[in-house]
């Protein structure tokens, strides 16, 4: 038993470096003169990013995915008030999600 605590924490920490590297590249792809804003969080494995509604949201997801699985979800999902809020998972592979970041914020920057 003691081996799979072990093994666990190891897990939780490589989780926990992933989520914090992932957020770190959207807060700094998300700074100073960027239209979009990253909303406060608690905690969690998503971060909530707010876009100027001038693609609609599902085009945007659909802008996203490349990592071969399903799409974030829309905010629209989540009982947000209007568009213009995706939910972003902090889990993939940091490269994977930069590029997938890096769609999403073409999108909106070219309108």
């Amino acid at each position: 038993m003691r081996g799979l605590l072990e093994i666990g924490a190891g897990i939780r920490s490589a989780i926990n470096r992933r989520i914090e590297a992932n957020l770190r590249a959207l807060k700094d792809r998300t700074g100073a003169g960027s239209s979009c804003r990253v909303l406060d969080r608690d905690g969690g494995w998503y971060a909530v990013l707010q876009v100027p509604a001038v693609v609609p949201e599902e085009e945007l997801v659909l802008a996203a995915p490349g990592r071969g699985r399903r799409p974030d979800p829309p905010g629209v999902l989540f009982r947000f008030p209007r568009e213009a809020y995706l939910v972003l998972s902090l889990l993939p592979e940091t490269a994977a999600f930069e590029e997938a970041l890096g769609r999403i914020l073409t999108r909106v920057d070219r309108r």
